[in-house]
């Protein structure tokens, strides 16, 4: 069990940095709180912050009736407003597999967020799974490197250098 001064300091070492990360933006950070587990963890950040900031829901669920996750990500709300430019900060209290969030920051990245972050109070992965996610997107930003090389091979520039005929 986590103790709620434990709970308080977190939110409050949140807070501070959320409102330093978003220090100069012009327009109030967007919230989207992860409904219903992070209603309450979302109401305490709110009020941790030193910056405007709006709230906005959505619903999403992956356990079913269960207590396990089926692995299927279902999301049963939106938020209503318009996203694109608008710094996106996503608000869960407790991260198990990560499916979740995984499957909301895809359908957000859509909305053309000018930023796109999550504030999570507790991250339950595995530590192995946590290591595997950092080297999976390292492998990701490699091949994606080496797709845009090929592609300049194959047009005939390499490196800004015109290849000769």
């Amino acid at each position: 069990m986590i103790s709620s001064g434990r709970i308080s300091r977190r939110v409050g070492e949140l807070g501070s940095r959320i409102s330093d990360v978003y220090r100069d933006i012009d327009t109030p950070l967007v919230m989207v709180v992860i409904l219903k587990g992070a209603t309450v963890f979302a109401a305490d950040l709110l009020r941790s912050l030193s910056i405007p900031a709006e709230l906005e829901f959505v619903r999403a669920a992956s356990y079913g009736s269960g207590t396990s996750s089926t692995g299927h990500v279902q999301i049963a709300h939106m938020v209503d407003g318009p996203l694109i430019g608008r710094h996106v900060l996503l608000v869960e209290d407790i991260v198990d597999s990560g499916r979740t969030v995984a499957s909301i920051f895809s359908r957000f990245r859509r909305l053309k967020p000018a930023s796109l972050r999550l504030a999570a109070l507790l991250d339950r992965r595995a530590p192995e799974a946590q290591k595997n996610k950092r080297h999976g997107a390292l492998r990701r930003r490699r091949a994606s490197k080496l797709q845009a090389r090929r592609a300049q091979a194959e047009s005939g520039r390499l490196g800004g250098v015109q290849r000769p005929a």
